[in-house]
């Protein structure tokens, strides 16, 4: 009888450990965690989905890099294999939307428990509180393990025949991953190649998404694309939510596993259609719909648009007012770009928070938009062209060139270029002579807005904050830098 010795009481590590002691070796454990199966705890939101019904093909389409490396693999044995080998242990489980596999319970416990009691039935020896300091070989073969006791303290070796590193990768290290095995790897003389984040949330630049935060969007469309180019990296369809930092969902964690590489040298644009199933027509029967369900229940709408100088919707939303005739609805037009309508509606909900009414908060909306001004200089001429305010020839030759044009919005909400400018350091010294001759009234604020990378932004955001009560936020996409006065 083999002794074999496992590093790493995890998902992986307990599988490992139950096939070896049914081949008839005998089993050592080793897990650093007071307990096992930690990171399998959490997964599926605490449900733990662990395994996918659909068929190998779907499977293997799924997997993002190098999915030939999991043939053998996934031959040997599949995802019915895997549901088999749990009915066996006695686990119910149940099959839910996109053939993900949980247990009936939806206890991601009964699924350790499942395993813990198979390997206490195998007689498999589990070390808790003990870490694998090193892997320990003579002339090219495994001698043992020198292990260490994690409340103690002290250090022992442990001799074996063989061993199986099953410390999973270098991610959620408050689970105990913490890239050991690439360590160990490394030690015994494997190449190990760079190592990329997958299932991971996206951190963004904009500061307004924490006021989202906790908020979950659902049969949303999310793109990953490359700013520069316009070349989609990654789109999708269903869930995402907000967190603090940044975005997180099924949407977003499979999207960060395309993402990785390309987001490692530049920063990439996320896009979400909160309405991907609907054309144009059928959003404005959609909005009709939704006021004349607020005309039923003598609700007040408060209706906020992007400026109808350079979109429809402003237009399509009266129109949509007027066929339902009813005063209670309230259409605000911006006449400026989101950036500002973003601020208008921030308002909008602090005014609502102090007891107002609709009419009132539509009254106050139009006083607060005129003091509403957006200076930007665009990153890209690519929107313009998109737009069709300019060719697309026009727009390529001028991005070639670095053509960086400053803009910002008449009173009747229309673009307007204030000043052409060539290259990103021009631009940012332009912007701050336009800011100082803005002439603001010191006691509103300046909001500095920036994408890329913000380097050519702090000289201009140094000389606002000499002047303004500065509050930065995160920036738009398409510009360099802007300056909101309000």
């Amino acid at each position: 009888m083999k002794k074999c010795l496992i590093a790493g009481g995890g998902a992986a590590g307990m599988m490992a450990a139950i096939t070896a002691a049914r081949n008839g070796n005998q089993v050592i454990l080793f897990e650093k965690n007071e307990k096992l199966g930690k990171k399998l705890f959490i997964t599926g939101k605490g449900r733990c989905n662990f395994t996918n019904a659909g068929d190998s093909e779907d499977i293997f389409n799924s997997v993002v890099t190098n999915r030939k490396f999991l043939y053998s693999a996934f031959n040997g044995f599949s995802n019915y294999d895997k549901m088999g080998f749990f009915d066996e242990l006695g686990l119910a489980f149940k099959i839910e939307r996109g053939n993900r596999v949980f247990p009936e319970s939806d206890h991601s416990s009964d699924v350790i428990g499942a395993l813990q009691r198979e390997m206490k039935k195998l007689s498999v020896e589990v070390h808790l509180n003990t870490e694998v300091v090193q892997v320990c070989h003579k002339d090219g073969r495994f001698t043992g393990l020198r292990v260490k006791d994690t409340v103690t303290g002290s250090k022992s070796m442990v001799q074996g025949d063989a061993l199986i590193i099953a410390t999973g990768g270098n991610s959620y290290q408050s689970t105990g991953s913490t890239g050991d095995g690439y360590r160990f790897a490394k030690e015994l003389g494997h190449e190990v190649t760079p190592i990329l984040p997958a299932l991971v949330p996206f951190i963004v630049k904009e500061e307004w998404e924490r006021e989202l935060q906790g908020l979950s969007l659902k049969n949303v469309a999310v793109t990953i694309s490359d700013p520069d180019t316009g070349k989609k990296i990654y789109s999708d369809f269903g869930e995402m939510l907000f967190t603090h930092f940044g975005v997180s969902g099924p949407t977003v964690l499979s999207a960060s596993s395309y993402a990785a590489k390309v987001i490692r040298q530049k920063n990439l644009l996320l896009t979400i259609d909160l309405k991907p199933a609907l054309d144009e027509a059928q959003l404005d029967e959609r909005v009709l719909r939704d006021f004349e369900e607020a005309k039923n229940k003598k609700e007040e709408v408060v209706c906020i648009l992007i400026s109808s100088g350079f979109s429809g919707t402003y237009q399509g939303a009266m129109l949509a007012k007027s066929m339902v005739d009813y005063e209670g609805i309230y259409i605000i037009d911006s006449k400026c770009a989101a950036a500002a309508e973003k601020q208008i509606a921030f308002y909008a909900c602090e005014l609502r928070e102090k007891g107002m009414s609709g009419k009132e908060i539509a009254e106050e909306l139009e006083k607060f938009r005129s003091r509403v001004r957006l200076i930007a200089c665009l990153d890209t001429l690519e929107y313009l062209a998109r737009g069709g305010r300019l060719p697309q020839t026009v727009a390529a030759i001028g991005n070639k060139l670095q053509f960086k044009p400053i803009i910002t919005f008449t009173k009747e909400g229309e673009i307007e270029v204030v000043k052409k400018t060539r290259g990103a350091k021009k631009a940012m010294r332009d912007m701050a002579v336009l800011a100082e001759e803005c002439k603001i009234d010191p006691e509103f604020q300046a909001i500095p807005l920036f994408s890329q990378d913000d380097t050519n932004c702090r000289e201009y955001m140094a000389t606002l904050q000499d002047n303004r009560n500065l509050y930065r936020s995160g920036g738009l996409w398409n510009c360099i830098c802007g300056i909101m006065m309000i």
